[in-house]
């Protein structure tokens, strides 16, 4: 519990100072830490108790209404990523391509105004290198979003999200069955229990994107997801995706602009029929077992990527 604290501090002194003097010499601690645990952000924005963390939450909103609304959806985006997951930033910046946030102009690519929102990103510090990372051209390969920011971004109030089209919505724990779960960006986090009838309740029509971390299930796959364009497989770690699964996926997500089946070893073959993803755009298949690819492959003439 408290070390979950010191996790959502982002190891920022002054907030660690600030829980510690919140927590002392309270005979109810642990009801005070889970309460905090479960309102962080919002605890800390409201509660006197925390007042001298005001000039910090003052330069984080300052960050916030002075950056333009075009950079908004990219960092609002960044909480489909758990707190500390190490990103890449290739598959970063192609989901955001992918997504629309990065538009081709006349002198400049889609993908490389992305890399210039990246960069934008970087300075507001909201995004920085792992400790150990690598970097080319000067370019960070790997990237973390800060703890403490993450918790920001996700406290946010939901018409806030909802002005910038991300309506992000998790699966975890234990889910029950309800009607009221729907939204744009779906994420199936490692806890989650994998309950068909819980997620075939859910509202997938206007979904835009799928993450899964951890265990893959065929059913995952519903022909309700017409306006899919991101499916993103990266981290799955259990359950193997299948050659019907994939001819499903190819079959059901014809808008499919971004398609990671990256470290599926499992995967030998790509279905001839993914030269029906004329919209497709990123399909990354690296440390997958896949040697050569359909002749279909050259009816996707969107593709910038692979």
């Amino acid at each position: 519990m408290l070390q979950q604290l010191i996790s959502k501090s982002g190891g920022l002194p002054k907030v660690i100072v600030a829980i510690a003097d919140y927590l002392a010499h309270m005979f109810n601690w642990v009801e005070r830490a889970n309460l905090l645990n479960d309102e962080f952000i919002t605890t800390m924005e409201t509660r006197q108790d925390f007042a001298r963390l005001q000039d910090l939450f003052g330069w984080i909103h300052s960050y916030f209404r002075s950056c333009p609304d075009f950079l908004k959806p990219c960092i609002f985006y960044l909480s489909i990523f758990p707190k500390s997951e190490i990103i890449r930033r290739r598959r970063l910046v192609m989901r955001w391509v992918a997504e629309g946030y990065s538009k081709d102009k006349e002198s400049d690519s889609a993908e490389e105004n992305a890399e210039e929102l990246f960069a934008k990103i970087v300075e507001l510090s909201m995004i920085q290198p792992p400790e150990r990372t690598l970097s080319t051209n000067r370019r960070m390969v790997w990237c973390q979003v800060s703890a403490f920011f993450h918790e920001y971004i996700i406290s946010r109030p939901k018409e806030e999200n909802v002005t910038f089209a991300l309506e992000v919505f998790a699966l975890n724990g234990c889910c029950r069955q309800t009607s009221g779960r729907t939204g744009r960006h779906l994420i199936i986090e490692k806890s989650w229990e994998r309950d068909r009838i819980v997620f075939e309740s859910i509202d997938l029509s206007r979904l835009r994107s799928l993450t899964v971390f951890g265990d893959w299930k065929s059913f995952f796959i519903s022909e309700s997801m017409k306006v899919l364009r991101v499916l993103d497989l990266e981290d799955v770690t259990k359950g193997d995706v299948k050659c019907s699964d994939l001819k499903k996926i190819v079959k059901c997500f014809l808008r499919l602009k971004f398609l990671s089946l990256r470290k599926r070893s499992e995967i030998c073959r790509l279905p001839s029929s993914v030269g029906d993803l004329r919209q497709l755009q990123t399909l990354d298949i690296r440390h997958t077992s896949i040697v050569s690819l359909p002749v279909n492959i050259t009816k996707l003439h969107s593709l910038q990527y692979i």
